[in-house]
């Protein structure tokens, strides 16, 4: 089994990085991605390279890149929860809004059925007040009170 393995060092925001990618890998499937190494007290650590849009990123530019990332996403999730609280404050508010319509128009209707029994009562002491005049004047009391409440006067002779 042949492999080839390159090893190169990329230049760029003033540091140098060591990167590993296998060239051609005979027998066997391969990765073509470019990894980062490191080497330290314990050996070598190979780290995935940042690939963006501007190509690929190693070391502290990757770092940045990773940490830049980190903030949007932040950023997005404290926009998304400001949204939550905004959508919910107003949720309240509306929910204020109607629970005092709803007061105002039972209000309204306790009024109207107020003023229903008020007319109603009004209606049956003047019905009362109407026959007893009529009874009084020795009239007719089915005819002393009409229908549309309008006395009715007959005299007797």
């Amino acid at each position: 089994m042949d492999a080839w393995l390159l090893l190169q060092d990329l230049e760029g925001n003033g540091e140098r990085n060591r990167v590993l990618y296998v060239l051609k890998a005979r027998g066997m499937a391969h990765s073509n991605q470019v990894r980062e190494f490191l080497i330290s007290k314990r050996g070598i650590d190979l780290v995935d390279a940042y690939i963006g849009p501007s190509g690929v990123l190693t070391g502290s530019a990757r770092a940045a890149q990773t940490a830049h990332e980190k903030a949007e996403a932040l950023a997005s999730q404290q926009e998304a929860a400001r949204r939550q609280r905004e959508l919910k404050r107003k949720r309240t508010a509306l929910e204020l809004q109607i629970g005092a319509l709803r007061a105002e128009h039972e209000a309204s209707a306790e009024e109207l059925r107020r003023i229903d029994e008020q007319v109603g009562t009004q209606t049956r002491l003047l019905t009362t007040e109407r026959t007893e005049l009529g009874r009084l004047r020795q009239a007719d009391v089915s005819l002393a009170v009409g229908t549309n409440g309008i006395s009715k006067s007959k005299s007797r002779r």
